[in-house]
C-alpha cells in the first residue's frame, strides 16, 4: 500500500516529457570563473598546487613571503623541464592537460589564486612570462635559458589592503595550507625565512598517562619500507633526532631508541624499521612510510602523496591499530578539488597491496610486546635511570601497569 507521499511523487514524475535532443556549449571564460571560486575547497590550497609544480620541476626548497600587498612564492626549476610550460596557455584556458601533470597543477593554482587575489605575475630568472588577471591571460613567452637551473617566482597581488593586513599578520590561509599539505614535501618549506614543521607530528595529544606525570604519548614504531611493483617510491623528511641502536630480526633491520633526556623528549619513537638510513638531508626514499602511536586507536589513517603534497587522509582499518601510512597516490583518480582520492577499482587495488605489505609489520609489533611492556614499566623516556618507576607514587605505578596491560592486550590480538 502506497503512502500519500509516494502517491504525490508518482503523480509529479508522470508529468512532462523527457527531451534528449539539442546541443549545448561551454563558455570557457565563465567556466574558468566558476573554477576559480569552487575548484579548490580552501583559499590557501592554490599555493599547494605551486608546491606540486616545484616538486615536479626540481623538488628543491620552497620559499614563501607573505606581505601586505603581495604574496610571493620562489623555487628552483630544472631548465630542461621548463620547456613544458610553453603549453600552459592551452591548459589554463581549455583544460588541455593530463590529470596531476605539471601543467594541470600550474593551471589549477592560477585559477584558484584568482578567487582571493587580484592578479598573478609569473617570472623566470626575473623575466615575466605570464600574467593572469580576472580571467584575462597574457602570455609573454618563455625567456631563453642557458643555465641548468633557473629561479621561478610567482607574485600574487592582494584584492584589498584590509585583507593584506590580515594575511600578513595572521598568515592564515597560505601558511596553514602549506603546513597541512606540505608536511611530507621532500625539501624544506620556508615562510618568511622560517622553516615550517615537516614530517611526523612530534606534538601528539596528551595520553592516558598524562595525569600520572609518568609517561606521555609516543610512537611504538616508525617504518620505511622499500617500494615494489604495486607501490612507487616516495621521499619523506625525517624529523626524528633520536639515537637508535640497530639490531637484526627476521627480514628487518630495526632499531630500538636509546634513552633521551627530558629536554629532548618530544613524542619519541621506540622502534624504527628501515632498510637504509636517511641521506645527508635527512630524507628517506621508500615505498611506504608509517608510524604506530601508543594510543592504538582502532581505525588507521592513510594519506596519499601526489607530487610532494598529500591528499585528505582516509580513515580505514589496515589491521594495525594506531597506524598512519603514507604512500604514493600516483595514477589514482582525484575529485575536482584534486585533494580527495576517488575510491575506484585502482584505489582498492592499492589498499590491498598495502595491507599485504603490512602483515610482517603486524607480526613484528606482536613479537616486540615484551620490549614495549618493559619500556613502559621502566619509564625509559623521562630522562631518568631505568628502574626509576620503582620509586614512583603508588597511583603512578598503577597507571603504568594499566597502560602496559592495555598495550600488551591490544598487540596480542594482531
Amino acid at each position: 500500500m502506497k503512502t500519500p507521499l509516494q502517491d504525490m511523487l508518482d503523480g509529479h514524475s508522470s508529468e512532462g516529457e523527457l527531451e534528449s535532443q539539442g546541443t549545448f556549449r561551454i563558455d570557457s571564460v565563465k567556466a574558468s570563473e566558476k573554477l576559480e571560486a569552487f575548484q579548490l575547497s580552501h583559499h590557501g590550497d592554490y599555493l599547494v598546487k605551486f608546491l606540486q609544480v616545484a616538486c615536479e620541476l626540481l623538488g628543491g626548497p620552497f620559499f614563501l613571503r607573505i606581505g601586505v600587498f603581495h604574496t610571493t612564492a620562489v623555487f628552483s626549476a630544472s631548465t630542461a623541464h621548463l620547456s613544458k610550460l610553453a603549453s600552459l596557455p592551452g591548459a589554463l584556458l581549455e583544460g588541455k592537460a593530463e590529470t596531476n601533470s605539471l601543467l594541470d597543477h600550474f593551471a589549477t593554482g592560477l585559477r584558484g589564486c584568482l578567487a582571493t587575489t587580484k592578479r598573478a605575475d609569473c617570472f623566470i630568472d626575473g623575466k615575466p612570462f605570464l600574467r593572469v588577471k580576472e580571467g584575462r591571460t597574457e602570455w609573454l613567452g618563455l625567456p631563453e635559458l642557458s643555465k641548468p637551473t633557473s629561479e621561478v617566482s610567482l607574485r600574487f597581488s592582494r584584492r584589498s589592503l584590509l585583507r593584506g593586513l590580515k594575511q600578513s599578520y595572521l598568515r592564515a590561509d597560505e601558511h596553514l595550507a602549506l603546513l597541512e599539505r606540505g608536511r611530507f614535501y621532500p625539501s624544506p618549506i620556508l615562510v618568511d625565512n622560517r622553516r615550517i614543521f615537516q614530517g611526523w607530528n612530534r606534538k601528539l595529544k596528551h595520553s592516558r598517562l598524562s595525569v600520572a606525570n609518568a609517561l606521555g604519548p609516543f610512537y611504538l614504531l616508525e617504518a620505511y619500507l622499500e617500494a615494489d611493483s604495486q607501490l612507487e617510491n616516495i621521499i619523506v623528511p625525517d624529523n626524528n633526532r633520536q639515537d637508535f641502536t640497530f639490531r637484526e630480526k627476521g627480514i628487518y633491520k630495526w632499531a630500538i631508541s636509546q634513552r633521551t633526556t627530558r629536554a629532548e623528549w618530544k613524542s619519541p619513537t621506540l622502534f624504527r624499521i628501515t632498510h637504509d638510513p636517511p641521506n645527508r638531508s635527512r630524507r628517506f626514499r621508500c615505498g611506504i612510510a608509517l608510524t604506530v602511536n601508543s594510543e592504538l586507536e582502532k581505525m588507521g589513517c592513510i594519506s596519499f602523496l601526489i607530487d610532494g603534497a598529500h591528499t585528505d587522509s582516509k580513515r580505514i582499518d589496515l589491521g594495525i591499530p594506531g597506524i598512519h601510512v603514507i604512500v604514493s597516490g600516483s595514477g589514482l583518480t582525484t575529485d575536482l578539488g584534486q585533494f580527495q582520492i576517488v575510491e575506484d577499482g585502482l584505489y582498492k587495488q592499492r589498499v590491498r597491496a598495502l595491507k599485504a605489505r603490512l602483515a610482517p609489520v603486524s607480526s613484528f609489533l606482536k613479537d616486540m610486546t615484551g620490549e614495549v611492556v618493559d619500556f613502559i614499566k621502566e619509564d625509559k623516556y623521562q630522562g631518568i635511570d631505568p628502574g626509576m618507576s620503582r620509586i614512583l607514587a603508588p597511583e603512578h605505578k598503577r597507571a603504568l601497569q594499566k597502560e602496559a596491560d592495555r598495550i600488551s592486550e591490544t598487540l596480542s590480538l594482531l
